[in-house]
């Protein structure tokens, strides 16, 4: 596959395919692909794509507002996102939306509270005597 500049890769965890990592396409002044993300690993970092997609399937690749950027740009903004990993409050898509300029959020978190309440009340009206 060939990925270009400022790319949105979403991958699936091989042992729990329903997560997924996300990160941004950034090609190096030597025209290695490399991959920016953020993980509970070791934060925010770069790696390359191979060692970005040990334990995942890529899912998606798409463009986004950072494809026009600048190798030099673009790190820039990851030097601005910089960030401790935190589950809540700064994870992959958190980051991503940083690198972006949008607002942080994030789907999968929404998806997981929603699911987890919602389990919570059916076991306790369930149980409930």
């Amino acid at each position: 596959m060939i990925y270009t500049q400022g790319q949105v890769i979403r991958a699936s965890l091989t042992d729990l395919p329903l997560i997924y990592h996300y990160g941004i396409i950034s090609i190096n002044e030597e025209g290695n692909t490399m991959v920016m993300h953020n993980t509970y690993e070791d934060s925010v970092l770069i790696e390359s794509i191979e060692d970005f997609l040990v334990g995942r399937d890529i899912v998606e690749v798409k463009d986004s507002n950072l494809s026009d950027l600048s190798y030099e740009e673009l790190s820039e903004r990851f030097s601005n996102c910089y960030g401790e990993f935190d589950t809540i409050n700064y994870n992959c898509e958190h980051f991503i939306d940083c690198m972006r300029g949008k607002e942080l959020h994030s789907e999968q978190l929404y998806r997981i509270t929603a699911i987890t309440t919602i389990s919570l009340v059916l076991y306790y009206l369930y149980t409930r005597d």
